[in-house]
């Protein structure tokens, strides 16, 4: 279970032991939306700070920050595809982001960051 709150960190929560097993931080507002992705390895986060963000939940690091929004971001989740995102502001603005170049192949077939500055980041395409 995963909760965004007003201080700016994420809480991931162990349900069998109802306590928080591990805390996000890097957003500078108040987080105010999360959302898993299908295979559970990834989480998006949405901020009063006007950013989106990408963790790798298995390392529990940011993997990127996205700064487009002009206001703070109200929700952001995962599309279908696993490839790309979606966030929407106070403003009603909706932007997609592609996420597939910071995912690789391991050995294991587990997903893990690719280098990039997350500010380079090109909008989806449809």
């Amino acid at each position: 279970m995963f909760a965004g709150l007003d201080d700016g960190v994420i809480r991931v929560w162990n349900v069998e032991k109802t306590l928080p097993s591990r805390v996000l931080t890097g957003h500078e507002g108040s987080v105010r939306g999360v959302s898993l992705s299908a295979d559970g390895k990834w989480l998006v986060s949405a901020s009063a700070d006007r950013s989106v963000r990408l963790w790798n939940l298995g390392s529990q690091l940011e993997v990127a920050a996205f700064r487009k929004h002009n206001v703070p971001v109200v929700a952001a989740g995962f599309l279908a595809n696993g490839t790309q995102t979606l966030s929407g502001d106070r403003e009603v603005n909706l932007l997609p982001w592609r996420i597939e170049r910071f995912f690789t192949q391991s050995t294991e077939q587990t997903p893990v960051p690719a280098p990039m500055t997350p500010n380079m980041i090109p909008l989806a395409r449809p």
